[in-house]
């Protein structure tokens, strides 16, 4: 057991750690892309809306593969997790940091989907809805995901900077 113990702490950084997560957030999408495509079947959806619902599931699917098939390119160019050659032990920090960003990424991800649909729904790129026609629900839910698409990208951006001024706040009590 202690030889498992030892191999497990040499192996499981941050960036190890990061791309599993990120493997299995592409399995996620993937597998969600694939249950909701059977739907399209059977739901009323306006023909004029039913290309905006597959090119948001085709996203979906696409996003999945990238994050499941190329981690780490994704943790490279998109993240930004550093490849250090000694990397040492995988502090608190460094975990809250690299969970942080992917709660971001997701975030962000999952809100440009959402905004895909609002698009399609108040027809941008055609004749207009004029937005005091949109029902009270339908604004919420739009002020809902530019919501949710700021704080997902403060989160990815800004992941670091937030975790290094938690950790300041919580040392000087």
């Amino acid at each position: 057991m202690p030889a498992l113990d030892r191999t497990l702490r040499d192996h499981m950084d941050a960036r190890t750690l990061a791309k599993l997560v990120l493997k299995l957030a592409g399995l996620y999408l993937l597998v969600s892309a694939l249950f909701n495509l059977p739907a399209l079947f059977f739901a009323q959806v306006p023909r004029e809306q039913l290309a905006l619902v597959v090119l948001s599931l085709l996203i979906y699917a696409i996003v999945g593969c990238g994050l499941l098939w190329f981690p780490g390119v994704v943790l490279d160019r998109v993240i930004r997790v550093r490849t250090v050659a000694e990397e040492g032990t995988l502090t608190a920090d460094r975990l809250l940091i690299v969970g942080v960003t992917l709660l971001g990424v997701y975030f962000a991800a999952t809100a440009l989907f959402s905004l895909v649909y609002w698009i399609g729904k108040l027809q941008l790129f055609g004749e207009p809805v004029p937005f005091a026609s949109v029902p009270p629900e339908g604004k919420a839910q739009l002020a809902a995901v530019v919501a949710q698409e700021t704080v997902g990208l403060a989160l990815w951006l800004g992941g670091a900077k937030l975790v290094a001024s938690l950790h300041a706040n919580l040392a000087s009590r």
